[in-house]
């Protein structure tokens, strides 16, 4: 099976039919047969006149790389170079470039546009010629009963905690933070140097996990910087104190190369702050934005998060509603769409191993697989 290319004249792989240019005075005989999976077969019988025109061309092209004995380069008469080429050769040289030629003509006789590269399959006789080929057609979705689709949308209600919530965010972020001449406490404000790392495990040196001067670190059992569970380790701190401790990384953490490892921490420092948090007022809900007052800022607040959790639930629907179309829809393309996609993916592949010093050869030793079962682990489910 050879596979066509498309139309030199046509970007992309799709063959398409110009309408400024005429179609060529042909007596080809094309029949069609529908196939699986978007293929369509095409059986072409081509005219005596076009094969021994191919076969003469044929003959020529092939003389030139061969002397004739008696004749100068291009002189031998074509029954010569038959008889001195052998007429299969010399059909074979006229197929492999006729067989182009036809399958572009006979598209345009069928009034066909490919989606990707054609193939000839085979020649299903000589006498007279007949080519067979397969044209790969435009993929066809089908939405199903999509129409039938309900899904009931949500219609959300802002609840007075979500309110507040939003509000106390607010509040806290309008603290004052000071200077605290005391231990560090709950909602206090730490500035230290901190250092972690790994300890040295046999013949495998320390490792740095992390090394930051003056951080900020907010005092707080919902904090989780740098490490679950640092509010404990801050409390009580004092300018100038110094902490050391271990911290076990756990299964569930979300770098996978530190779960399960124990890593050193060593804390120094430099100082504590307290914040300062304001209490509503209409001055303080003024000071916020185009408020009138804390009334008017509750108001406002309500109704801009009841915008958003609309936009949400809005965003939510869609989806629900692609997805049940998506989950009724079918869709139907030739193997070849299928075939290019993954030799994409496998150059994709290649470029990622060649950044590894890799080749694709060494990743299938790896995996033990071969080319055909990594094109068919890459094959959508």
């Amino acid at each position: 099976m050879l596979r066509l290319l498309h139309d030199p004249e046509t970007p992309g792989y799709a063959t398409h039919l110009r309408a400024d240019r005429p179609k060529r005075t042909t007596t080809l005989k094309v029949e069609t047969q529908d196939l699986a999976n978007r293929q369509l077969q095409m059986t072409v019988e081509v005219p005596p006149e076009q094969l021994e025109a191919a076969m003469r061309s044929a003959a020529r092209r092939l003389a030139s790389k061969t002397s004739i004995p008696g004749f100068r380069p291009g002189k031998a008469p074509y029954d010569v170079l038959l008889k001195r080429l052998g007429e299969a050769a010399v059909f074979d040289e006229a197929i492999d470039t006729l067989g182009q030629e036809i399958y572009r003509e006979a598209l345009e006789n069928a009034s066909l546009q490919p989606f990707a590269p054609g193939s000839f399959d085979e020649v299903v006789s000589q006498q007279p010629l007949v080519l067979r080929y397969t044209v790969p057609l435009q993929p066809v979705i089908g939405l199903g009963t999509y129409r039938e689709i309900r899904i009931p949308a949500d219609d959300p209600e802002v609840s007075d905690e979500a309110l507040e919530a939003f509000l106390e965010e607010l509040r806290q972020g309008q603290a004052l933070i000071e200077p605290a001449e005391r231990p560090a406490q709950p909602s206090d404000v730490v500035l230290v140097d901190i250092r972690a790392e790994l300890p040295a495990d046999g013949e495998k040196p320390a490792e740095t996990l992390l090394r930051q001067e003056g951080a900020s670190i907010l005092v707080s059992e919902t904090n989780d910087w740098p490490i679950p569970g640092i509010f404990e380790h801050l409390v009580g701190l004092k300018a100038g104190d110094e902490k050391e401790f271990d911290f076990t990384f756990g299964e569930d953490y979300p770098s996978e190369n530190l779960r399960g490892k124990a890593a050193h921490f060593h804390l120094q420092c430099r100082e504590v702050k307290s914040r300062l948090v304001p209490e509503w007022t209409n001055e303080l809900a003024r000071s916020l934005g185009d408020f009138e007052d804390l009334l008017d800022l509750r108001t406002k607040a309500r109704q801009s998060l009841g915008q958003q959790a609309r936009q949400r639930a809005e965003a939510e629907h869609r989806e629900k509603v692609l997805a049940a179309v998506v989950e009724g829809a079918s869709v139907e393309y030739p193997p070849q769409v299928l075939e290019e996609e993954l030799t994409d993916l496998i150059r994709d592949l290649e470029v990622r191993l060649r950044s590894q010093k890799l080749s694709l050869a060494d990743y299938m030793k790896i995996q033990k697989k071969t080319e055909q079962e990594i094109r068919a682990d890459l094959e959508p489910a």
